[in-house]
């Protein structure tokens, strides 16, 4: 049973404080859906964010509900009406620039249905276009910025006693027709202090039937500054250092957790289940970091822990002498890196402060290859500001060197966030845009207009083949790792019928990469040539055609390969 009290005036108005019958304040927490995520083909995942910040408030009395609209696949309306019924006296969102609006449109309802309620919003995106946010929209009445386990306590904590929310560190809000802006928060240096994340969402996750894809942070902050990313400042806006580490110990006291309570069953129940390390570089080159991975590594292998897990990491990361660290890390449960190459040029590499070559991206591609441990996409900025038509040839070879040369990879452009560095070289080049609308990250001019005509003419990314090709290209890799590794398990990984299923997804995949490459150096050519609408929409109309018969051929040799490991898998589950 539950009953309303209404609080104090503060500087937001009166609050409205929900109670339940232990006395406890309830506090809401919304991750809208996406709806630019097909996500039938992708992995399931809990908002990390918001289970950080429900263990903190539950830790400090709480009462918490967290609400998941991506995990759990729910419209806009049901995410609303989820958090009406609770009650809360304060709803905290998180969200990205995709899902920036839905989150808009879920606040402004709530303004209806919970009048009175302190409606807050937080996240990288939101941080940096906070100003921009908050002067343009009537949907919050404050942002968290940065790290916000602390602050969201003491806003909660404002809000229930009626306290002067300008008392409150890392916080902006409105105050009439103007942004109030408090004084940032320090970065909180001891990350063992805070609780383990609440996985409440994660049970939910586990029932989609979809693989499972886990979160964790070891670690917050990025030692670099690349001009492009935010990293290096996001978890410290009031100042501290640039990297702060869990200990192992602590970490892998979680990971164990997770194992006992939820992994180790969906795994013998035959879930793909990933970790996912969310660091902006979970291991770089220097020694401390190298050897607070072992220690990690260490950790998990002495606790008899068995998640496979992923993490992000430099070109840079990892050399030639590091093969015994990989190897260790894939005992530990290691099985792919997400790796920052950017560009193939040095050029533009160099216009991103990346502090890595071209020459590095090739060689660090060879290393982590040999070791079977890339991950299927990486990042790659493929039209930047700087870009050039002959770069762009670069880049198209290289990805499909290595691999990657989806549509979506060839076509991608630099998203330019709030707040990035970038936009200052950028504004002295005469380069920038009108930054006005929180959610324009694409607000620059390429030095280039040819380059730019030609990244606008690629722009397709809403086409529904375009989107087919990204989704399942990506689904049916990391299932097939997924097999492959059930098949070395189960030593059936060299059964010649599984071998032959492999081999003819690999020669697809190979075609489709070789389309999408020939296509591409054919629309470089219009561009270099003078630049033909009609004939582009000509080739555009024949590769779309193409790639989609192609995409149908693959949809064929998967269910092929799936048919054939589970009828190899049956027959060696039976003999003796």
């Amino acid at each position: 049973m539950s009953s309303l009290r209404l609080g104090p005036e503060t500087n937001g108005g009166p609050s409205i404080t929900a109670t339940n019958a232990s006395g406890l304040t309830r506090v809401a927490l919304v991750n809208p859906r996406d709806s630019c995520i097909p996500i039938q083909d992708y992995a399931v995942y809990e908002n990390l964010g918001l289970a950080l910040l429900g263990a903190s408030l539950r830790q400090r009395g709480y009462e918490v509900k967290i609400i998941d609209g991506y995990a759990e696949c729910l419209s806009n309306e049901e995410v609303a009406r989820r958090v009406a019924a609770f009650r809360p006296s304060v709803v905290g969102f998180t969200c990205t620039f995709q899902s920036y609006h839905d989150t808009q449109v879920i606040s402004e309802r709530l303004r209806d249905l919970l009048p009175g309620a302190h409606l807050t919003l937080g996240g990288e995106h939101a941080t940096y276009a906070a100003d921009s946010i908050l002067s343009s929209s009537t949907a919050f009445d404050s942002i968290v910025r940065g790290e916000g386990e602390v602050t969201l306590c003491e806003l909660v904590r404002a809000v229930e006693s009626g306290f002067d929310l300008g008392t409150v560190e890392g916080l902006y809000r409105r105050s009439g027709d103007g942004v109030v802006k408090n004084r940032e928060r320090r970065s909180i240096e001891d990350l063992d202090s805070l609780p383990f994340a609440a996985r409440d969402t994660l049970a939910r996750c586990a029932e989609s039937g979809r693989p499972v894809l886990i979160g964790m942070l070891g670690s917050r902050g990025c030692a670099y500054r690349c001009s492009f990313c935010n990293a290096n400042g996001f978890f410290r806006l009031g100042g501290g250092n640039s990297v702060r580490r869990r200990s192992p110990a602590n970490i892998v006291a979680e990971v164990s957790q997770i194992y006992r309570d939820y992994a180790r069953d969906l795994l013998r129940r035959g879930v793909d289940v990933e970790l996912y390390f969310y660091d902006a570089t979970f291991i770089t080159k220097g020694p401390r970091s190298k050897q607070w991975a072992r220690e990690i590594a260490e950790g998990l292998i002495s606790e008899g822990v068995s998640i496979p897990f992923k993490a992000f990491v430099r070109a840079d990361s990892f050399s030639q002498a590091d093969d015994r660290l990989i190897d260790l890390l894939k005992r530990a449960g290691l099985v792919g890196v997400f790796v920052g190459f950017e560009s193939a040029t040095d050029e533009v590499l160099a216009s991103f402060d990346k502090g890595a070559s071209a020459d590095q991206n090739r060689e660090a591609y060879e290393l982590l290859k040999r070791h079977s441990i890339l991950e299927t996409t990486n990042g790659f900025i493929m039209f930047g500001p700087y870009s050039t038509l002959e770069g762009l040839r670069e880049n198209a070879s290289f990805l499909l060197r290595t691999r990657q040369a989806s549509y979506w990879n060839l076509s991608q452009r630099l998203q330019l966030f709030p707040g990035v560095r970038l936009l200052a070289k950028l504004e002295k080049d005469g380069l920038l845009l009108s930054q006005q609308d929180p959610c324009g990250v694409y607000s620059y001019r390429f030095r280039d207009p040819l380059v730019g005509m030609l990244a606008e003419a690629l722009d397709w990314n809403n086409d529904p083949t375009v989107q087919h090709e990204n989704s399942l290209v990506r689904y049916v890799k990391n299932t097939i790792n997924y097999i492959n590794r059930s098949c070395y398990n189960k030593n059936i990984y060299e059964s010649t019928n599984i071998n032959t299923a492999r081999t003819r997804l690999e020669t697809r995949f190979k075609k489709i990469g070789n389309l999408n490459h020939r296509i591409f150096n054919l629309f470089l050519d219009i561009a270099l040539g003078g630049w033909s609408g009609r004939m582009f929409e000509k080739v555009r109309r024949t590769y779309l055609r193409s790639l989609e018969g192609e995409l149908e051929e693959l949809t064929v040799d998967f269910r092929t390969f799936l048919e054939t490991f589970q009828s190899v898998n049956l027959e060696a589950s039976q003999r003796p």
